[in-house]
């Protein structure tokens, strides 16, 4: 479309390609080496992760995340944080907080965000967030979440 800047774009694509292949190395040595698999999501957006990494994906919604979890739902993941050994419960990074923060105060653990990409998130300055950037941010909140 633009033939003036083609190495441009094909330099940038490069180093993108790079960028994620360095994430994605990044996630398997990180997963491979924890030996507590579980976490606990606002909906079942990780099933890819969970399944390309060896984890086990513990969802308080079905597919989507329109509402909060029930009382009912709520009572079972506070069993669950205790007998599988829980440290953390995610909400969506962007959206709600009240169904984990509940949890989490319940079970004496931590929240923390984890981007579900289904919502538009601003950076610090007003950009929006790269998905490198999100990416990141998950990579390490599941890790410390799933302790060594």
């Amino acid at each position: 479309l633009n033939p003036d800047k083609k190495a441009a774009v094909n330099d940038r694509a490069q180093a993108l390609s790079k960028d994620f292949k360095d994430l994605l190395d990044q996630y398997k040595e990180v997963f491979a080496q924890k030996k507590n698999k579980t976490f606990i999501v606002p909906h079942q957006a990780f099933g890819y992760l969970a399944r390309d990494f060896g984890l086990e994906q513990y969802p308080l919604q079905g597919l989507t995340s329109v509402s909060e979890p029930d009382l009912k739902t709520i009572q079972e993941a506070i069993a669950a944080c205790k007998t599988l050994g829980i440290k953390t419960v995610f909400y969506e990074f962007g959206g709600p907080s009240k169904g984990a923060e509940a949890i989490a105060k319940e079970a004496k653990i931590e929240a923390a965000p984890l981007a579900t990409m289904e919502m538009k998130v601003p950076g610090k300055d007003g950009q929006d967030l790269h998905y490198k950037d999100l990416m990141e941010m998950n990579l390490k909140n599941i890790a410390e979440s799933l302790g060594q």
